[in-house]
């Protein structure tokens, strides 16, 4: 096989597959992520996506010549590239001011010190040679980078003792800049200080790690007001006026109207059969025949109410049915089974603290996505009535999920600052929005849904349809920009590397240990 030629991190690379009997191109971006942000400054591009075809590349010619029995393979996360290449911009923009500024001292040195400083610039002395931090950033346990707690969370989740230097290091994210998220990451350090958490505190750690303040539940939502004030929560807020989509006002009140005049469920089953006639003539996709179907669907369940006994697949059922009519032939598509987030497991292999837990990204009962598309608009989460001991853990996955989501639409499609979601016990549930600003998450209440088990529910299930239809105008509304967005990357791809903004390097989601792996006494949470 021809040689290869050398580049700066060959030797360490070459390294890491002598001393790994099953070396993974993940796990060695994740072991020197910095470095290769400093090996690839020299690059004429710095795109994401071209780091990652040339050091893809370089992992599989190197696994050749040392494993030549493996067959390497890779795939692209954005997540992990996007930080790479602003850590590699910023360092360049560093070099060249430091060179510039340096003009005039290299013309006064003396030839030693004139050499000592090229080789700084040019790295050619040593493969593992770094640039200092970049600036605002120091070491890698600074209160400002808060994903330094991350394995030490992971770590006291699965029951694991922390040793005196961990503690330490914990003790130094206790102090407070006065920035929301370093009160957040200072109530997760004194979390993390304690002998024993409960499982709300696990959850709630959880969250705070991620940097997300949920006022969702409200035992939450106390310890988030008592270490923010409310104007600060408030800042987190953008409005989001959906008054005026979904249906017209005048196919509410026609379903006001039957179901207001209905003496019985089978009064209203013949009045619901006489107007769904008649809107046929606007066609079966029209809001109003898909509102009197879903109207319809929730009068035959009447008979089949669901019990504190049913199961999650049932629950799910019942409810997944109406939202089947609701989405057929608006472009969003429904993925269900217990599915995979894809964000999620790219948030999870973009993590450094999980390379032995497994990293297959969290399985979820339904996801809703743009058709024909890879992208994900959402994950959405049911559960019985028998565990809503649970409600907090499913509530906490289910947010942490979006927020993976979230910072996956934000780098590959552009500026999307929330998403609605759906969460569920039995036959209750909520729709809630997740905003993000910065570095912090908002998780708040957009507006209950419920499935009705009575005939005297009905009118009070049409406020529940109201929204679903607002949740569907939000979805198609931002499939529609998003789908524009794609096109533009995908005619970008095809012309060829140009200069892109910078895209924003987005906070890590921490994900916990599976149950598996957990120790009860320490939270018990299904990850």
């Amino acid at each position: 096989m021809a040689h290869m030629n050398t580049f700066e991190g060959q030797q360490e690379l070459n390294k890491y597959l002598k001393e790994n009997s099953k070396p993974t191109f993940t796990n060695f971006i994740n072991a020197y992520k910095s470095q290769i942000a400093t090996w690839s400054v020299a690059f004429s591009s710095i795109d994401p996506s071209a780091l990652y075809s040339i050091w893809s590349r370089r992992f599989k010619e190197s696994t050749n010549q040392i494993h030549p029995e493996k067959r390497p393979h890779s795939r692209y996360n954005p997540l992990q590239w996007v930080e790479i290449s602003s850590m590699a911009t910023r360092r360049k923009n560093t070099k060249q001011a430091l060179t510039e500024d340096a003009i005039e001292l290299l013309g006064q040195a003396s030839s030693s010190a004139r050499q000592i400083m090229h080789d700084v610039f040019n790295g050619e002395n040593s493969s593992r040679h770094t640039l200092p931090d970049d600036r605002g950033v120091s070491n890698k346990y600074d209160n400002q980078d808060v994903e330094g707690l991350f394995s030490f969370a992971f770590k006291k989740l699965k029951g694991q003792s922390l040793s005196r230097q961990e503690i330490e290091i914990i003790k130094a994210y206790t102090r407070n800049d006065g920035t929301i998220r370093s009160k957040l990451t200072k109530l997760a350090s004194t979390y993390l200080l304690q002998d024993r958490l409960s499982s709300v505190e696990a959850e709630l750690l959880m969250l705070l790690l991620t940097g997300v303040i949920n006022t969702l539940d409200p035992y939450i939502e106390n310890i988030m007001q008592s270490i923010l004030t409310r104007s600060e929560i408030s800042s987190l807020s953008r409005s989001i006026d959906l008054d005026g989509s979904g249906l017209s006002p005048t196919s509410v009140e026609l379903l006001k109207d039957l179901v207001n005049n209905a003496e019985n469920a089978n009064n209203l089953l013949a009045s619901i059969s006489i107007q769904k006639s008649t809107s046929l003539q606007k066609g079966r996709q029209s809001d109003l025949y898909k509102a009197l179907s879903i109207l319809e669907l929730a009068v035959l369940y009447l008979d089949l109410p669901l019990t504190k006994e049913a199961s999650e697949q049932t629950c799910y059922r019942h409810f997944a049915v109406l939202l089947d009519i609701l989405l057929s032939g608006s472009g969003i598509l429904i993925k269900d089974g217990e599915v995979i987030s894809q964000a999620t497991k790219e948030a999870m292999e973009a993590s450094e603290y999980q390379e032995t837990d497994g990293m297959f990204g969290r399985k979820i009962d339904m996801i809703l996505k743009v058709e024909s598309t890879l992208v994900e608009l959402s994950t959405n989460e049911w559960k019985s009535m028998q565990t809503s001991d649970l409600k907090l853990t499913q509530q906490s996955k289910n947010i942490r999920s979006n927020c993976a989501i979230l910072n996956k639409l934000q780098i590959d499609l552009g500026n999307d600052e929330q998403i609605l979601a759906l969460d569920m016990t039995g036959d209750v549930g909520y729709i809630y929005r997740l905003q993000k600003m910065d570095d912090v998450y908002l998780a708040s209440l957009f507006t209950s849904v419920f499935l009705p088990s009575d005939i005297c529910q009905m009118d009070l299930f049409v406020e529940t349809i109201v929204a679903l239809f607002k949740w569907k105008h939000f979805m198609v509304t931002q499939s529609k920009r998003l789908k524009v967005q794609l096109a533009k990357n995908n005619m970008d791809n095809t012309a060829g590397p140009s200069v892109r903004p910078l895209s924003p390097v987005m906070p890590k989601v921490f994900f916990g240990p599976r149950r598996a792996s957990m120790k009860r006494p320490h939270g018990g949470v299904d990850e």
